[in-house]
């Protein structure tokens, strides 16, 4: 785990520093915290309008608000220290939609630091003094981290020459100085976007104009229907983040499938300080929801003043998003934006707040119709009340699983390694795509017109009539029967649910999976390695069977 960097603030010019010396007066700072970033005027004029009608506040010496830390408020005459602190609610009303009217998040501020007049001359952050104070206070510190990590990219990049190299690039402040610093050391590589289809319109218009300045943009559109994701496997939380791997992972998966490479080295804008997960990242390692990618973080270790001063320094353009205080610039229905972000978000885009708050209601509805045919109705409803929409308690939800089971019966008539399968539905034809992972598939015409199929593999048979419901297998080795009995199940229960995401296609080296609109196996391209059929990439091997609550399972212990 990295050690955890420590920043100061010299009350003599009034900055941060990174380190514990000013360069400019040579005066040693006292601690601040590392996340602090910059309020610039229109975050700004917010505050100050909010101030307006705070009754607490004298508003004739309203400071200039630099920086904010989460939601403490840091002032040009605070010394460093929180001046203000803020809190977002949302009004509860009895209206039945009262959560649609995106003026009802209200921000409340309160002073903190009595302090009303600055010891410094008042600037806004924008203002060009400031900034210079700001970076030849910092400037040498900055020149080192800098150097530091374009010489990791040059030593990756050269390490892992074989491999064909891009940039990932989000369209947020991270990845825009990831992407500045490979440029530098390593020059033009493709600059990889990836549009989930619910990225904020601010940042689709800032990658399409400033994607290319910093490599050569390879702009990837999703092909999945957010809107349509959500209503069939219900709206994503912070443990069900299932738009990670459709939305933002399936375009990557579909652009590597097409590579002519079989490893991918990614630089990724990933820093340790964004989440206790992050903070035990090594700086290099294999990808977990791509076989071929390899990733690298050129700034795991930088701190957001950090990468706020660098983007100063070199006057990077950078989303406009941040100017209105945005702290993350990620998909506006992520689960692990806060409160403040969806009062800012309700401010620049009310409309889409409206229609994602009115999903998110609907699928309320449904749980509730789907709650009143259980006889504990009455305990199990209280946790969908109002406020489970507006306090925002949606997105701690977790899968309610209905499970259908499809099993009627499973024998060895002939010993141990014959076994026949008779299931509750009969069998889908999608399900000779997912079979076709074990081995070739032959098709005979029977006397009855219908046609059987036959997979053969060297430790494993399977046949099957169409439009039945049973499946007959035989294993040649006794000592792998447990495991792919399990393999079989599973990829019966995938496709009996599969909603057609495409996040799996990044699990196969090959690019053999493809999603063309269903769920397809390319013969030519499949070695019947089993990867796609495992759980290092996808929880199941597969999105539906792990977030779906409406399944239809062979429900063994070998699912």
């Amino acid at each position: 785990m990295i050690q955890k960097k420590r920043h100061y603030w010299c009350n003599n010019c009034g900055i941060p520093i990174l380190r514990e010396i000013c360069l400019n007066c040579g005066e040693i700072g006292q601690k601040i915290n590392t996340n602090i970033k910059p309020v610039f005027k229109e975050e700004y004029e917010v505050y100050k309008n909010i101030a307006i009608n705070t009754p607490t506040i004298n508003v004739r010496f309203f400071p200039k608000i630099l920086y904010r830390d989460r939601n403490r408020l840091i002032s040009d005459g605070s010394n460093g220290k929180t001046h203000f602190r803020f809190r977002v609610r949302k009004n509860v009303s009895d209206t039945k939609d009262s959560f649609l009217d995106p003026g009802e998040f209200d921000l409340y501020i309160k002073e903190v630091v009595q302090n009303k007049r600055s010891r410094i001359k008042q600037f806004y952050l924008d203002d060009n003094d400031y900034f210079k104070t700001l970076i030849n206070g910092n400037l040498q510190y900055l020149k080192e981290i800098e150097e530091e990590a374009i010489n990791f990219i040059k030593k990756i990049s050269k390490k892992y020459s074989r491999y064909y190299q891009i940039c990932s690039f989000s369209g947020g402040k991270d990845s825009t100085v990831t992407a500045n610093l490979v440029k530098r050391a390593i020059g033009d590589i493709p600059i990889v976007f990836s549009d989930t289809g619910i990225e904020y319109p601010e940042t689709i218009e800032y990658v399409k104009k400033y994607g290319n300045v910093f490599g050569n943009l390879l702009y990837l559109d999703s092909e999945t229907d957010f809107m349509k994701m959500c209503k069939k496997l219900g709206p994503p939380s912070r443990t069900m983040r299932w738009c990670c791997f459709t939305n933002k992972g399936a375009p990557f998966s579909k652009y590597y499938a097409k590579l002519n490479h079989k490893h991918v080295l990614s630089f990724d804008g990933i820093r340790s300080e964004e989440s206790n997960l992050r903070a035990d990242y090594p700086r290099e390692m294999d990808n977990t929801k791509f076989e071929k990618q390899y990733s690298t973080y050129p700034i795991l270790n930088w701190t957001t003043l950090e990468v706020w001063l660098y983007i100063i320094w070199k006057r990077l353009p950078f989303n406009k998003l941040y100017r209105h205080g945005f702290s993350r610039i990620g998909c506006w229905a992520c689960p692990n934006n806060t409160k403040f972000d969806w009062f800012l978000f309700s401010k620049v885009h009310p409309n889409m707040v409206k229609e994602w708050f009115s999903l998110i209601n609907n699928y309320k509805n449904q749980q509730i119709e789907t709650m009143k045919k259980d006889k504990d109705f009455g305990k199990k409803i209280s946790e969908y009340d109002l406020s489970w929409v507006e306090d925002g308690a949606w997105k701690s939800r977790r899968v309610k699983y209905h499970n259908e089971e499809n099993l009627l019966r499973l024998d060895s008539p002939c010993g141990k390694h014959d076994f026949e399968l008779e299931l509750k539905h009969n069998v889908k034809e999608s399900l000779i795509e997912f079979f076709k992972v074990f081995g070739n598939v032959s098709k005979t015409k029977l006397p009855t017109g219908k046609s059987m199929y036959r997979i053969i593999h060297d430790d494993l048979v399977i046949s099957l009539i169409e439009n039945s419901n049973l499946i007959k297998f035989y294993i040649h080795d006794e000592k792998k029967t447990g495991k792919l009995k399990r393999l079989i199940f599973r990829q019966i229960n995938k496709s009996y649910n599969c909603v057609n995401c495409g996040a799996c296609v990044g699990s196969c080296p090959q690019g053999a999976i493809a999603i063309n609109p269903h769920f397809k196996i390319d013969e030519k391209k499949c070695v019947n390695c089993l990867i796609c059929t495992g759980i290092k990439y996808l929880a199941l091997s597969c999105i539906a069977l792990h977030y779906k609550e409406s399944r239809i399972l062979i429900k063994l212990k070998y699912t």
